[in-house]
């Protein structure tokens, strides 16, 4: 049962920590939103590239483009920063666990595992479906980029967010339940003695 626990605590820890990771490399990168070409302009939550070559894109006009947040952007930007608190705080609770074996934090930091997962999936699949509602003409100094937007790598990371989110939720959860019965008193057999 000890080795059972221990795994399922040390893949809790793990898990939530690459799952921080991807859901911050995907926050501040900016590769939410691309176009086709080499040297082309990307666009993130946070971050942006105005592009290089005849493909660059000039300051004003990609910082102007970028400035202006459509709604699914600022729902997208909500739900990846509310989520990426919600892993740090899971990322806590492990260190927690892992040093006091505070086996009751288990259970919140699964429920709050999954509701960041729940967060990023909104965050993926809302932007997925809008972001082609976004104006995407831009004037490059060589060459126009008409509608040829497609989602970035910074989006395809939220994704892998996701999976490692869901799946700490699953090792906390485990965690939980099975330090439950670790953390049991051990019964005590009495018996009859017949006089």
């Amino acid at each position: 049962m000890a080795n059972r626990l221990r795994t399922a605590k040390m893949s809790y820890g793990i898990l939530i920590i690459i799952a921080f990771i991807f859901t911050m490399v995907a926050l501040f990168t900016p590769g939410w939103r691309s176009y086709k070409g080499e040297g082309a302009p990307f666009f993130g939550l946070i971050t942006l590239d105005c592009g290089n070559g005849v493909r660059y894109v000039a300051r004003p006009d990609c910082h102007e483009w970028f400035r202006y947040k459509a709604t699914f952007e600022k729902v997208a930007l909500g739900c990846m920063i509310v989520a990426a608190l919600l892993e740090f705080i899971c990322v806590i609770s492990f260190c927690l666990l892992l040093s006091k074996a505070r086996y009751r934090l288990a259970a919140p930091a699964a429920g709050m595992c999954a509701l960041a997962a729940l967060l990023i999936a909104i965050a993926v699949i809302w932007y997925a479906v809008r972001f082609d509602t976004k104006t995407t003409y831009m004037q490059s100094s060589r060459y126009e980029m008409v509608h040829q937007a497609h989602l970035g790598y910074s989006w395809y990371l939220a994704i892998v967010a996701f999976i490692f989110t869901l799946l700490a939720a699953a090792a906390a959860g485990a965690t939980s339940s099975l330090g439950i019965v670790d953390t049991r008193p051990p019964e005590v057999h009495h018996h009859h003695v017949n006089a």
